[in-house]
């Protein structure tokens, strides 16, 4: 919950800052939207990169501290562990790669969105090509959605192998949760009816990130094993590799969860 609420934080204090401007600085409610005021691009971009250094090291330290809870890493003080391993300077750039891909990816869906409000509006005689449009959307969306469900597993995996650099762990995320993102799919189904409600959605949302780091541990463990760099015997994992698991030529594939 730690970065949800800076980032809450964060951007109630933006708010209260495009108010001001709005007020004080001359600005039209309508130019806020508009980029035409350099102030507004500039309170934006300086809010952004606050945020990125604030919620990033956050979601790190929450990452290792569920990671802990289930065994997964040793117990140790959270001032640690930011100062080490590069986590602060590893979890930003970690956060920036991840906002990018997902920007990337959502850049399609925007596109045929528009594309299909604009031959729907358009008039008679395009309600074929704007039927594809909208198609070719909802699959653009669920690219998109795949790839965040994907990249939900970058902050555990940063704690799981501190020596490896923030892209290549965002890029290994992607293989990593390939046929696993049903899991952390079915642990949002499973809570969604706990979540609707204000007051009990803190708790949902912590529930879910536990089971979530508990189940990024088997998997890593199998990885380890495909990658024949396994040393857990069974018993519960006192260090972390420090570099991404390479597996080797011709083992088999992760069963089927």
């Amino acid at each position: 919950m730690l970065p949800f609420i800076a980032g809450l934080l964060l951007r109630s204090a933006e708010g209260f800052v495009y108010t001001m401007l709005v007020y004080f600085g001359g600005i039209e409610p309508l130019g806020l939207f508009s980029g035409r005021n350099p102030a507004v691009p500039l309170t934006a971009s300086a809010f952004t990169i606050v945020r990125w250094a604030a919620c990033a090291p956050l979601g790190y330290v929450t990452a290792y501290r569920l990671s802990a809870i289930c065994g997964c890493v040793p117990e140790r003080p959270l001032f640690d562990v930011l100062t080490e391993d590069h986590a602060i300077r590893r979890s930003i750039a970690a956060q920036f790669w991840v906002k990018l891909f997902s920007l990337l990816a959502l850049v399609p869906a925007v596109f045929f969105g528009i594309t299909a409000y604009s031959l729907f509006v358009s008039g008679r005689g395009q309600g074929l090509p704007a039927l594809h449009a909208a198609v070719l959307t909802v699959m653009s969306l669920g690219i998109w959605a795949a790839l965040k469900l994907s990249l939900a597993a970058v902050p555990f995996l940063l704690v799981r192998y501190p020596g490896s650099p923030a892209l290549r762990t965002v890029l290994y995320s992607l293989r990593f949760m390939s046929g696993r993102r049903s899991i952390l799919l079915k642990l949002y189904l499973i809570f969604l009816p706990e979540s609707l409600t204000a007051v009990a959605a803190p708790f949902a949302a912590a529930r879910i990130k536990t089971a979530f780091a508990l189940s990024i541990d088997i998997f890593t463990k199998e990885e380890d094993y495909l990658a024949g760099t396994d040393t857990d015997r069974g018993h519960r994992r006192t260090d972390r590799p420090a570099k991404l698991p390479r597996r080797k030529k011709g083992s088999f594939k992760t069963a089927p969860h």
